[in-house]
C-alpha cells in the first residue's frame, strides 16, 4: 500500500529526507510533509507510524526496520499497554462488539526481530494464535485459550488498530464462525476473516476522525483510512473494501447488521 503522494515541485517543498537537497521536478511526500526525490531507488519507512525516515538519523530496530524520532518517544509499552487495550475494547463495544471475551486472550508485546522470525513471509504488526481445545476458565466461562501479539514499537493509535484487528480474530474463534474454522483450507474463508478483521482497524480510525481530536490525529487517521481503501491486497485490502461497499455505514444499525451477518457466515458472499 502506498503511504505517500507524488506531487510537482513548488517553492514550499521541504528538503529531501534522504539526500538533504530540495527536490527538482516531482517528489514523494508522506502524511507528515517529509519529502523524497523520485530518483532515489528506495524509501525507508518508520515501522511505527509509516512516515519516511532517513537511515542516517532514524533508530535502527532490526533488519530493514527503523523508528522515527516521534515514535521513539511515543510508543506503547508494557507499563501502559492495558490503558490502550481497554480504550480499543471500549471503542469496539460502542460499535456493537459487546461480546468480546478479553479474559480468554493473553495480550503480549513482541519485538520486530521476534515477529520476523515467527512470520518471515510477511510484514506484520501483530498476529493471533489459539489452541484448538476449548475449556472453562477461572471465571467459569467457556472458550478457547488464545494469544494476541502486537509489535512493541507502535504509537498508541496504531497499537489500538492492530489490537482491534487481532481481537476480532479472537471474536471469530469464540463465536465458532465457519469462515474462521476453514481459514487454512479455503481462500474465500481467509478473505472473509481478514477483510472482516480489518473492520476493527477501520473502527479505531473512524472513532478518532472526529472533532473531539486535534488536526494532527485526524490527518493521520484519515491518511491510514485512505490507504485501507486504496490497498490492492487480495486477502486484507480488497475483501475489506468489498465488505464496506456492501454495508454503507451511515448509522449503528449497519454495524449491527454486519455483525449479525458475520455470525451467519454471510460475509463470504461479498469477498468471492
Amino acid at each position: 500500500m502506498l503511504l505517500f503522494n507524488l506531487i510537482i515541485n513548488c517553492d514550499m517543498a521541504n528538503r529531501c529526507i534522504i539526500c538533504g537537497s530540495f527536490p527538482l521536478g516531482y517528489y514523494y511526500e508522506d502524511f507528515r510533509g517529509n519529502v523524497s526525490c523520485v530518483h532515489h531507488n528506495y524509501i525507508k519507512y518508520c515501522c511505527g507510524c509509516g512516515c519516511f525516515v532517513s537511515p542516517s538519523t532514524a533508530k535502527h530496530i532490526h533488519g530493514d526496520g527503523y523508528l522515527c524520532a516521534k515514535c521513539q518517544t511515543n510508543h506503547v509499552t508494557y507499563a501502559n499497554k492495558d490503558k490502550f487495550i481497554n480504550t480499543s475494547l471500549g471503542i469496539l463495544y460502542k460499535y456493537g462488539f459487546q461480546d468480546i471475551q478479553k479474559d480468554w486472550v493473553r495480550i503480549n508485546l513482541i519485538s520486530l526481530k521476534d515477529i520476523c522470525e515467527r512470520i518471515p513471509e510477511m510484514t506484520a504488526h501483530g498476529f493471533h494464535t489459539e489452541r484448538t481445545i476449548s475449556q472453562v476458565n477461572e471465571r467459569g466461562r467457556f472458550g478457547f485459550d488464545q494469544e494476541v501479539y502486537v509489535l512493541d514499537i507502535l504509537p498508541p493509535i496504531v497499537f489500538m488498530e492492530v489490537f482491534a484487528h487481532e481481537i476480532l480474530h479472537a471474536w471469530q474463534l469464540q463465536n465458532n464462525l465457519n469462515d474462521y474454522s476453514d481459514y487454512h483450507n479455503d481462500i474465500i474463508a481467509q478473505r472473509a476473516c481478514e477483510g472482516f478483521a480489518n473492520l476493527g482497524s477501520y473502527i479505531i480510525y473512524d472513532y478518532f476522525d472526529s472533532e473531539n481530536f486535534n488536526d494532527e490525529i485526524r490527518k493521520f487517521v484519515q491518511h491510514r483510512m485512505k490507504c485501507m481503501f486504496e490497498s490492492k491486497d487480495e486477502i486484507y485490502g480488497l475483501p475489506f473494501q468489498k465488505i464496506m461497499s456492501a454495508y454503507p455505514f451511515d448509522d449503528k444499525s449497519r454495524w449491527l447488521k454486519l455483525i449479525k451477518d458475520a455470525r451467519q457466515s454471510k460475509i463470504r458472499e461479498y469477498v468471492k
